[in-house]
This record gives structure tokens, sequence and C-alpha cells, in this order.
């Protein structure tokens, strides 16, 4: 396992944004942080949906779902190996439809699922990080945020990463806000975060990575 020392966190390696999408508010903010049991740096992605209470809406429960494109310092795709190998079969390809970017799967922990029954395609349900993110609602007697915390790679997977993290009103299956990001961290050169895009609606990559998810386990909810 390649490990790495941790370096100084600078400002420019902190990107924050706050957009307004048709229901609320989506902010992001993702940056490297240390891990202290490994004392190593890794990314720290913590992405939130902030339902707007001025409008009548109803959603008892408003969760993330985030798919992911992990790559190596060769340019391919990293190879999950041993009870996450199923994740390599559940990648989207660019011959699928157009606008559809190549590689991405639905984030979750594939040894916690079988193949042909439900799973769980939401991401709190693998990585609830409860101490830092929480699911939302909102509801004539108030609202709450959602939220997701990431820590998706470090030490163990060199090279890059690609995210896209998106709001879902669990009742309706709307989604309702996203959040592109990701990070660069080669074995030679600079890391760097990439540039965050805000979505009012999932790309067509997230849809066919949810489509290609629920073919291989077959959905009993919204």
């Amino acid at each position: 396992m390649l490990r790495r020392v941790a370096l100084p966190i600078l400002a420019h390696e902190v990107q924050r944004i706050s957009t307004r999408v048709p229901y609320g508010d989506v902010f992001a903010e993702v940056s490297w942080a240390v891990d202290d049991e490994q004392t190593c740096d890794i990314l720290r992605g913590r992405i939130e949906y902030r339902p707007d209470n001025r409008l009548t809406r109803s959603c008892s429960s408003i969760r993330f779902i985030q798919i992911v494109k992990t790559i190596g310092n060769d340019g391919r795709d990293y190879q999950w190996q041993g009870l996450e190998q199923r994740r390599n079969l559940l990648r989207t390809s660019a011959q699928i439809d157009a606008g559809v970017e190549p590689r991405y799967f639905v984030d979750h922990q594939a040894y916690a699922c079988q193949a042909g029954a439900p799973c769980s395609p939401y991401f709190r349900d693998y990585w609830a990080n409860s101490r830092e993110s929480r699911d939302g609602f909102q509801a004539n007697s108030g609202i709450a945020p959602a939220s997701l915390v990431d820590y998706p790679f470090g030490w163990e997977i060199p090279g890059g990463i690609a995210l896209e993290s998106c709001a879902r009103c669990v009742d309706t299956g709307e989604f309702l806000g996203c959040v592109e990001w990701g990070a660069r961290w080669p074995l030679a050169g600079d890391r760097s975060i990439s540039p965050i895009r805000v979505r009012a609606t999932p790309s067509p990559t997230f849809f066919a990575a949810l489509r290609i998810f629920e073919q291989v386990y077959p959905r009993s909810h919204p």
C-alpha cells in the first residue's frame, strides 16, 4: 500500500461553493485533511442540500446518492479487488447514450449487497459519518438540511477521483440538486482539487450509473 506523509494544507487547497437550485440551496466544501490514525493526507468533501423554507413542499426524507470514477496514475480505471470487485462491473460506458461519460458507478459497499436482490443506493447507508452529516426533510413543521461527508481517497488510491453527489427526495424519487467534485494526486507533480460544479438535476452519466445499479440490484424503493 502506498502511503504519503502529511503535507501542509494550504489556503488554495480548499474550495467552497454555495449555489441556488430550484427548491433550495446547495453548499459544497472540498479540501485536503489529515487522517489522524494514519498521519497521512486524505481528501474530504462535504456536500449539503438546504431546502427553502419559503416554499410549500413536502418530503419526509432527503438523502444523497453519489456516483464515482477512480483513476490510477497510469490513466486506467482503478481495479477494485476482493469483496468490492463487483464495482468494476457496474461502470458506465460512453456507448450507453449521448452525454454519458465512461467509468462511473454508484458509490456503495458491494460486499454488503447481493446481485439480483435489492440494495440501497443511498450513500449514508454505508458511510453514515453521523457526527458530520445527516439526512434531511421538508415539511410544514419545519425543515432540516441533508448532507454527505466523504473521505474518498488519500494514501491508498493515488491518481484521481471524480464524483457527482445528488440530493433526492426519497418519497417521490425527485432529485433536488447535484454537485460534481473531485481531485488529482499524481505520483509526480502537485495535487489539485477539481473545480466544483453545481447542477439543478443529475447528469446523463449519473442516470446511466443508477440504471446499471438498479439492473444488478432490482430496487424495492424510490
